[in-house]
C-alpha cells in the first residue's frame, strides 16, 4: 500500500494504491488524519487501489465523520477502481442518502 500527497488549489489530493486491508489501517488512519488536520479539502484517488476490505472502508467513514465535525470536506474522484467498486457494492455500502449524522449531502455512498 502506497500513500502519495499533493496540495492543491484549496486543498490535498491523496492518492492510495495498492491493498487497502486491515494490514495497512493504521498507516491509512494515519495519512487521513494527518491530511484532514493540515487541510480544509481532501480529494481520495483510488483508481490503483488493487485490494479493498471493510477495515478501509470504515475508516473511510471515520474520516468523514471527522471532517463533517470539523467544518471540512471529504470526497472520492470519481475514477475508483473496479476493487474498490466492487467491496463498496458487496458490502451493502451504497446507498440513496447518507447516514443520520450528514447533513451536508456529502457522504461517499450515497448515489448522486
Amino acid at each position: 500500500m502506497q500513500v502519495q500527497t499533493e496540495k492543491s488549489d484549496g486543498g490535498v489530493v491523496m492518492g492510495l494504491s495498492g491493498e487497502c486491508t486491515i494490514e495497512h489501517a493504521l498507516e491509512i488512519k494515519k495519512a487521513l488524519s494527518e491530511a484532514l488536520d493540515a487541510h480544509e479539502n481532501l480529494l481520495l484517488q483510488l483508481g490503483n487501489v488493487t485490494a479493498v476490505d471493510l477495515s478501509f472502508l470504515q475508516l473511510l467513514c471515520w474520516a468523514h465523520r471527522n471532517s463533517v465535525m470539523m467544518s471540512k470536506h471529504i470526497r472520492l474522484d470519481s475514477g475508483t477502481s473496479t476493487a474498490f467498486q466492487n467491496t463498496i457494492e458487496e458490502a451493502g455500502f451504497v446507498r440513496p442518502l447518507g447516514c443520520k449524522r450528514e447533513f451536508h449531502r456529502s457522504c461517499l455512498w450515497a448515489a448522486e
